[in-house]
């Protein structure tokens, strides 16, 4: 079997549209129907043998239907990829779903909360489609995603799925870094979320996909609506030429020669830390040691049970040292309730504690899905806390 070699095709972009993800193109022209099949003609020569058809907005161009038949004359396979499927329309879909290998739908809650209206939606969706055409999943894992993880997963797993394709969230195209905030989630979550995956629900999904296990580390190539060329990874994107005004020789050297843009990625992003302890000489040992790295974030001190539970909810630290048993709260019974309510949000434990029996390390390391990171013991000033930090860091940000 011929192996392939495919490439993304933004055909058409609203420039009435707010794009959250995907600002920096926008204002790029669409072309006519002759124009777009001499793009066709020279993918062909230069091996592409497959086309995906990115976002909704392909339905709208007015000869849309036109280049698929041209495409499939040519023996190319063609996905088309749904990116907003609650407003797609459908009669439009309908009228070239004939010629359409792939349906790749975009489900995740980027862009829909959980609702009623959208899953019956989604129902109705598959229901129609899922013995007309292949249908793939793809979905942009975030840290609001994984709050509902358990009912995404029961959805989809009714409906005929080819491939569920999942990706930790990324503001790839953005010229800003403005969503990272909002939606970021970290290796650590997006790798325990995959794991936690009950792969024995998803009998009627084929396969399984995360890709590269939380970002995409190969460059790929994405045409755009004036025939313009993006080259684009994980950070940023750059033009390397015109496919219709560009030779091959100009495109290829600006290929090789492209440059790397840079956006704050998790390892320059810091580590929110908070220091639960009664004793007022630890956590000074603990702050001074600590703060001496620039990556780490001090959020808090809490010197009892109870502001350290309500501190640890409000501020969700990445990593805490925590006081095993305070006067007013039992640090068993607060991991573990930490951990039915905060879910895949839990930070990480760094216990102090002279003793800790194993029935309560055991059952902690269950219900934290291993979130212990090490025990110190109380009174013990000259832990090396900077290592403790480097080392989680280090563990952290490597893929």
């Amino acid at each position: 079997m011929k192996k392939e070699k495919t490439i993304c095709w933004l055909l058409k972009i609203d420039k009435t549209q707010d794009i959250k993800f995907c600002k920096k193109y926008k204002n790029t022209n669409e072309l006519s129907i002759v124009e777009n099949k001499t793009i066709i003609d020279k993918l062909i020569n230069e091996g592409v043998n497959k086309i995906c058809w990115i976002a909704d907005e392909a339905l709208y161009y007015s000869s849309f239907l036109e280049l698929l038949q041209y495409a499939k004359q040519k023996n190319i396979k063609c996905e088309l990829f749904l990116n907003n499927l609650f407003n797609s329309d459908m009669r439009l879909l309908n009228k070239v779903i004939g010629y359409i290998d792939v349906l790749t739908v975009n489900i995740d809650l980027i862009t829909y909360e959980k609702s009623l209206e959208f899953y019956k939606y989604l129902t109705d969706f598959f229901y129609y489609y899922q013995n007309k055409v292949q249908i793939n999943v793809f979905s942009m894992v975030t840290h609001r995603m994984v709050e509902y993880s358990d009912s995404n997963i029961m959805e989809l797993s009714q409906f005929k799925i080819d491939t569920w394709i999942i990706l930790g969230f990324m503001p790839i195209l953005l010229d800003e870094t403005i969503n990272v905030n909002e939606y970021y989630i970290s290796k650590i979550d997006y790798k325990e979320f995959y794991y936690s995956v009950d792969f024995f629900r998803l009998k009627n999904i084929e396969h399984f996909l995360s890709l590269t296990e939380y970002s995409i580390s190969r460059y790929f190539n994405i045409i755009l609506s004036n025939a313009d060329i993006a080259v684009m990874n994980e950070k940023d994107s750059i033009i390397i030429g015109n496919i219709l005004k560009d030779n091959k020789e100009k495109i290829d050297k600006n290929y090789k020669n492209k440059k790397r843009f840079i956006i704050p990625t998790k390892k320059e992003q810091k580590v929110n830390v908070l220091i639960a302890s009664s004793n007022n000489k630890l956590n000074n040992v603990i702050k001074t040691q600590i703060e001496t790295l620039k990556y780490v974030n001090i959020v808090g001190i809490t010197k009892n049970g109870m502001d350290t539970y309500k501190t640890i909810l409000d501020k969700k630290p990445e990593m805490v040292f925590l006081q095993y048993n305070f006067k007013d709260f039992k640090g068993y019974d607060m991991i573990l309730d930490l951990a039915k309510k905060m879910k895949l949000k839990l930070p990480v434990f760094n216990i102090i504690a002279n003793y800790i029996t194993d029935g309560e390390l055991m059952g902690m390391l269950i219900a934290t899905n291993s979130r212990i990171n090490t025990w110190i013991r109380l009174g013990d000033y000259e832990e090396r806390y900077v290592d403790i930090l480097k080392d989680y860091k280090k563990y952290r940000d490597t893929d």
